[in-house]
């Protein structure tokens, strides 16, 4: 019985030992976004923009909704030229899908 004793003991002690470091142990800080991080995106987001035009479910409302976040994404990655390009792509694809962009 004592050596029962003696394990609820040990295993309650190890219990509260790994608990404290947990406690203390130091969080690391969230990384920061990079810019290199906002063009991978946007890269990913043309990826996307040029799948949909591949693939035949696709409506013209769904393309004008990616070339949207494919000039947001640019936008975010303050890549000028880019942004103003798909821009200018997401007005003429959301005219034809007969969606208002706004300005």
């Amino acid at each position: 019985m004592k050596a029962v004793w003696v394990v609820l003991i040990a295993v309650v002690v190890a219990y509260a030992l790994y608990h404290a470091y947990e406690l203390h142990r130091p969080v690391p800080a969230p990384q920061q976004s990079t810019h290199g991080d906002y063009a991978r995106e946007a890269d990913q987001a043309v990826n996307r923009y040029q799948s949909m035009l591949m693939d035949s479910r696709s409506t013209k409302v769904d393309l004008c909704v990616q070339a949207g976040i494919v000039s947001s994404a640019y936008l975010q990655a303050q890549d000028e030229p880019n942004y103003t390009k798909w821009k200018a792509i997401q007005k003429t694809v959301c005219e034809k899908a007969g969606v208002p962009v706004p300005q």
